[in-house]
């Protein structure tokens, strides 16, 4: 399947929304963007940072989409547990108060 990827990306941008965690999700958007149609992305990269971020659940199958698209995440965007406070989540995730980008 083919999709539009012309959608402009930023346009998802909360008015109060964090710059990291808006960093941290455009990166997720940019990087899966030709996988899905906008609609869908749009909600799984809210569903990928409530996961991160705030420790949120979701059903298992829709736990594995997400944890097998954040494997693929492009390698600019490190956690980096030394810096953070982080604690390991059970479902395999990571829920960290900072965000590092790496050049």
């Amino acid at each position: 399947m083919s999709f539009d990827t012309t959608w402009d990306v930023d346009q998802y941008k909360s008015e109060h929304e964090n710059e990291e965690h808006w960093l941290f999700r455009r990166r997720f958007l940019i990087a899966h963007k030709d996988k899905f149609p906008e609609d869908r992305l749009v909600s799984l990269a809210q569903v990928f940072f409530n996961i991160e971020f705030l420790g949120c659940k979701y059903p298992k199958k829709t736990m594995d989409l997400v944890e097998s698209l954040a494997l693929q995440r492009p390698p600019k965007l490190k956690l980096n547990a030394e810096i953070m406070n982080v604690s390991h989540q059970p479902h395999g995730y990571f829920s960290a108060t900072k965000i590092i980008f790496v050049p």
